[in-house]
């Protein structure tokens, strides 16, 4: 009796609303149903997982002179106030970072939840143990880059050596993922390549 009292009551509830209580609540609901649909197509692993690899690409490329102007940043607080376009950048740094996490979570979620695509046609044991080593180690990276500079700016800056050598290694470790690519394209002749620019 309790129960069916409760349900009638949210259902009063619920016939009641109207105005802006209304809007935001169908709001939220086509949100949902659309996160759910991209959520969905992205875990069929076509067009967005490679979309979201060159995505991340690109906002690592973005990181670069982004902190170049980090360090102004830094330098003008001693002497003088930092320039705007810096102040700028830095964000920009931070906003970029932010969605390089972002996306590596979720191109590790899938990854997790669905099947993955194989990573070569044929190989020796060696080549995809060592494939699947780079990929661990880039998520990796990817993940405690953005968490260390988080804490470099928010909490001790003391950990923005550490920061900076992390950048290092996953410059190191993304030529390596360079090279084996195009070694896949122009020596195997296989369709490693062609799958991470466009899945097929």
């Amino acid at each position: 009796m309790v129960e069916k009292t409760a349900e009638l009551h949210r259902n009063s509830q619920a016939s009641v609303e109207t105005g802006p209580k209304k809007v935001l609540r169908q709001s939220m609901i086509r949100i949902t149903e659309k996160s759910s649909s991209f959520l969905g197509q992205a875990a069929s692993f076509g067009l967005q997982p490679p979309a979201m690899h060159w995505i991340v690409v690109i906002l690592c490329l973005v990181q670069i002179p982004t902190s170049w102007a980090i360090q102004r940043v830094h330098m003008a607080h001693v002497f003088l106030k930092p320039a705007p376009i810096d102040l700028f950048l830095h964000d920009v740094h931070a906003w970029s970072g932010g969605l390089i996490l972002y996306f590596a979570l979720v191109q590790l979620l899938l990854r997790w939840t669905r099947k993955a695509p194989p990573s070569s046609e044929s190989g020796s044991k060696f080549e995809r143990v060592f494939a699947s080593l780079v990929h661990a180690i880039l998520y990796g990276l990817l993940i405690a880059l953005p968490i260390t500079g988080y804490a470099a700016m928010h909490f001790s800056f003391q950990v923005a050596g550490l920061h900076s050598m992390l950048s290092w290694t996953l410059l190191a470790v993304a030529l390596v993922h360079v090279a084996a690519a195009l070694w896949h394209h122009f020596i195997r002749r296989d369709k490693v390549l062609r799958r991470m620019i466009w899945h097929r």
